[in-house]
């Protein structure tokens, strides 16, 4: 993609970064509440075991950081972020079939492992790329990248319970899947 002349590259690779932050929101422990309550009314499960579907996501999370840091620097965010983003969002899609909690669990673990929607290591993907291109301007650079979490959020918190009423729970997570 050519960059217009007198833009520095490194602005791309924040506006790319707030991009994906807007998109890996569905995958923030706020909208994981919207669908709580719903999952455990039809699931019969409790709502303690349905939240622990989000620890999963952050222990594993945490555990994966370092491993996703060393990918990261070894094969560059691009091959990585095609791959987290494949893996996260077809693990949430999978939501969609969960029948046992122990398969809920594991969905969980695996997009909380791959570095994508908060959490421990959850940005570095977006946050790696910013870092390396900035150096004066890193602070500014790295909160507009994360001002995505927000934005995303923001947006994604009426989609998800419009479509958690509108369409079911189930529907919603295929829907935040593929996004």
């Amino acid at each position: 993609m050519p960059v217009p002349h007198g833009i520095y590259y490194g602005w791309v690779i924040v506006a790319t970064s707030l991009i994906i932050n807007v998109a890996t929101a569905p995958l923030n422990p706020v909208i994981f509440s919207f669908l709580v309550t719903p999952i455990s009314e039809e699931m019969g499960w409790s709502l303690g075991a349905v939240s622990l579907g989000l620890t999963c996501r952050l222990v594993f999370g945490g555990i994966t950081a370092p491993l996703i840091g060393l990918v990261i620097d070894r094969f560059g965010p691009r091959f990585v972020g095609v791959m987290a983003g494949l893996i996260a969002g077809s693990s949430v899609i999978g939501l969609f079939y969960t029948r046992d909690l122990w398969l809920f669990y594991l969905l969980f673990a695996i997009s909380g492992g791959v570095g994508l929607g908060g959490g421990p290591g959850g940005n570095l993907l977006t946050m790696v790329p910013v870092a390396k291109w900035f150096i004066s301007k890193r602070g500014r650079a790295m909160s507009i990248a994360q001002l995505g979490v927000a934005v995303g959020a923001g947006l994604a918190i009426p989609a998800s319970q419009w479509m958690i009423q509108s369409l079911g729970w189930r529907e919603a997570w295929v829907v935040l899947g593929i996004i």
